[in-house]
């Protein structure tokens, strides 16, 4: 038996994960120039790696705060909610 027809035809998942990671390294050695040249501008590197430059908007703001509120949410209260409720606890689905 061929390891072709074992293996299944995973073409497309290959090719997926090797976009996926070209991507990745991409947006990593973009990242890496990037802070090169701040920090031969006379920008600390921890100031910006850690901080992003105190750059920050207030969209960015809003959806950090709103998404570890949802996930808080979603691991401390759904699990009790559902224990005590059951099914009529998958009403918090349409917040998502």
């Amino acid at each position: 038996m061929s390891v072709a027809i074992m293996a299944g035809d995973r073409t497309g998942l290959y090719v997926l994960m090797g976009v996926y990671n070209v991507a990745i390294f991409s947006i990593a050695v973009y990242s890496y120039l990037s802070n090169t040249a701040q920090v031969a501008r006379g920008n600390r590197f921890v100031k910006t790696h850690f901080a992003a430059g105190k750059d920050f908007k207030a969209g960015v703001l809003f959806l950090t705060t709103f998404s570890t509120v949802f996930s808080g949410y979603t691991v401390v209260s759904v699990p009790d909610e559902a224990s005590g409720l059951g099914f009529t606890s998958v009403r918090w689905i349409g917040a998502v």
